[in-house]
């Protein structure tokens, strides 16, 4: 029982090999690796970015990276729909940008509620996509994983957690906030130790990737302030390696027939050319922040931070419901063994 909490096969075959990540994970990893080296060497060098400094660095990240993850979402609502896509894509497309707006709304009835909420949510996802990338983990590694970009700031930089949560909730519900997730990276790091542990004995070499990387993010999110460590983490590692995830599964699901039919018209055969069906959503989301960001420095002058802060904050939560829910559906349609890398 509690041997399965952290060992999940992906099925059974798998469960008694060795695990070997996908040729684009190595790729991914690296690219991460020297993300937060070259970041950390910044750091080293000059003096702490302020807040300012650090969303100017994050915005161009966003948008070429974080962005057409979720821009992908067209397609999987695309391939998630068949047949029915000409038919009820206009009420799919309403209703995710509906429940969008709802939870803009809920934001602003309920901000501490909303925000708690929305990080839980992100532990899960983040949890999930990462496990996936390792393969066999169970329950606790899920979330343990999930946890370290989510609170780790919270151990290391509490006061900056307790500033950047101040923008978004009142003061009081932002410190509490800002223990919870600390106490929950405390969690963590003992379950994950141990699912690292274990494997690197039963992956070899592969396992110890696996446990580099989380020193590589336990290394940056010590290191570097919340959010440039936040951004790094989103745009280097978790977009990248749930883009790959996705384009493979919109591949396998390429050559069925129903689904064929219904996306000829809309997008051509090809990864590359999946990949630039993401790029007006990016561009229009991309054009939307630039000129919020304009807008509000000219609103503020140079202390725009606190408004940019809440308002991508609450924009990025307001995407992230429609996406987890999607993605949950989509995962519905097909068995494990195609959901797995």
């Amino acid at each position: 029982m509690i041997a399965s909490l952290f060992h999940q096969p992906a099925s059974p075959p798998a469960g008694d090999r060795p695990f070997r990540p996908p040729t684009g994970e190595w790729w991914i990893r690296l690219g991460f690796v020297l993300a937060v080296g070259f970041s950390l060497l910044g750091l080293a060098l000059y003096p702490p970015p302020s807040l300012e400094q650090q969303w100017r660095i994050l915005l161009p990240m966003l948008i070429l990276s974080g962005i057409p993850h979720g821009g992908l979402d067209l397609l999987v609502l695309r391939d998630l729909l068949g047949r029915r896509w000409e038919r009820e894509r206009g009420f799919a497309l309403g209703l995710y940008a509906l429940l969008a707006l709802g939870v803009v709304a809920l934001w602003w009835m309920a901000p501490a509620f909303s925000l708690g909420a929305f990080l839980l949510a992100a532990v899960w996802h983040f949890g999930r996509t990462d496990a996936l990338a390792h393969a066999r983990a169970g329950l606790l590694p899920t979330l343990a994983r999930g946890a370290l970009p989510v609170t780790l700031s919270a151990l290391w930089h509490p006061r900056e957690i307790e500033l950047l949560f101040g923008f978004l909730v009142p003061d009081s519900a932002a410190v509490w906030l800002a223990r919870q997730a600390a106490l929950a990276a405390l969690a963590a790091l003992p379950v994950l130790a141990i699912d690292l542990a274990l494997g690197m004995w039963r992956d070899g070499r592969y396992g110890l990737l696996a446990a580099l990387e989380a020193g590589v993010l336990v290394g940056l999110y010590g290191s570097a302030p919340p959010l440039l460590a936040f951004g790094l983490y989103f745009c280097w590692l978790h977009a990248p390696r749930s883009t790959r995830r996705l384009l493979g599964r919109l591949e396998a699901a390429a050559p069925c027939a129903e689904r064929a039919t219904a996306a000829g018209s809309f997008l051509p055969p090809g990864r590359g050319r999946r990949l630039s069906a993401a790029l007006w959503p990016t561009l229009a989301a991309g054009l939307a922040i630039g000129g919020g960001a304009l807008y509000l420095t000219a609103r503020a002058g140079a202390d725009w931070t606190a408004g940019m802060t809440s308002s991508l904050f609450i924009g990025l939560a307001a995407l992230t419901w429609p996406h987890l829910l999607l993605h949950a559906l989509w995962d519905r349609t097909q068995p494990p063994s195609e959901i797995e890398p």
